[in-house]
């Protein structure tokens, strides 16, 4: 299991708008499955999108009920976390507007390959997740791994856990696995293509506000990057007569151990643990690591 908790750029303002997202899906919740089971029924019926002969108030409705306590909490933890981050950045109307469109297309797109009826705010959130990762594509996020006895907390890079584990994985690899569900995948990813098309639109054409760590910012470096080292680093410039480096043999003069005559032990001891911390992405642990490595030196200079 693989639970995000948190992600590494909290709004700088109160999401009041999608506080109250999640207040109202909460209150229609309790207000429908703690009232009598017929009247929870009629309003399902009434307000569930159905997928035969759809009513056009239902495709906002349907995004406000939800299955069971365990449909309700994922959703809103979800929410939760992406949300709070976009509607800091696109303000309260323009937040509001943009999760209320994601979760009509997500429902249109829905009823156009499938008549089972439809509830839940997964395709609201689909779209807010992929603003997100439009918006904040270098943004990590704390998941928890839950692995039958083992517990702990990791952080992914929000395009692999959003782009890989989330949209390919969890809706287009292993639905063809696992069978037939109850979970409405192509509502997801058609909120999850509303929700990465509309912020890049608006990006592109400045309708939002631009900055350094938007999605189109990243991959114009990336392909400045790519010019640059075409226009540099061309096979005419490498001589031939160039020595190529070639890897120290066992017979060496220099080793690892070589390492423990450089530096103290205690030195040698933190910057392994430095390693082993951004192996496994632990970027909390390795900061503290380094502080304690600063405090035994402070002129050590760590590799790159």
């Amino acid at each position: 299991l693989l639970l995000p908790i948190k992600t590494d750029c909290p709004p700088k303002r109160r999401p009041l708008v999608n506080y109250a997202l999640i207040a109202l899906n909460v209150l229609i919740f309790l207000f429908m499955h703690y009232g009598s089971p017929q009247f929870a029924q009629r309003m399902s019926h009434l307000y569930a999108l159905d997928g035969m002969a759809p009513k056009l108030y239902q495709f906002i409705t349907y995004a406000f009920l939800h299955a069971g306590w365990g449909h309700l909490i994922g959703n809103m933890l979800f929410l939760y976390i992406f949300g709070n981050s976009l509607n800091d950045k696109l303000g309260h109307i323009e937040y509001l507007l943009f999760y209320i469109a994601g979760a009509i297309v997500s429902g249109a797109g829905y009823t156009l390959f499938t008549h089972v009826p439809l509830v839940g705010a997964s395709g609201a959130i689909a779209a807010v997740t992929t603003g997100f990762l439009v918006l904040f594509p270098r943004s990590n996020i704390l998941v928890v791994i839950w692995i039958f006895y083992f517990i702990d907390t990791i952080e992914f890079s929000s395009l692999f856990l959003i782009g890989f584990k989330m949209i390919l994985w969890d809706n287009i690899i292993s639905p063809k696995f696992s069978g037939p569900s109850n979970v409405a995948h192509g509502a997801h990813l058609i909120g999850y293509a509303f929700g990465f098309v509309i912020p890049l639109i608006l990006l592109a054409l400045h309708a939002l506000d631009r900055d350094q760590f938007d999605i189109l910012a990243l991959a114009s470096r990336v392909l400045r990057r790519r010019q640059f080292a075409k226009t540099v680093y061309t096979p005419d410039m490498i001589s031939p007569k160039l020595k190529v480096a070639q890897p120290a043999s066992e017979t060496s003069e220099s080793s690892e151990s070589d390492v423990f005559t450089l530096y103290p032990p205690k030195i040698v001891e933190l910057r392994e643990l430095i390693a082993n911390a951004l192996a496994r992405f632990d970027l909390h642990s390795a900061a503290n690591y380094y502080r304690a490595l600063i405090a035994e030196d402070k002129n050590h200079v760590l590799a790159r």
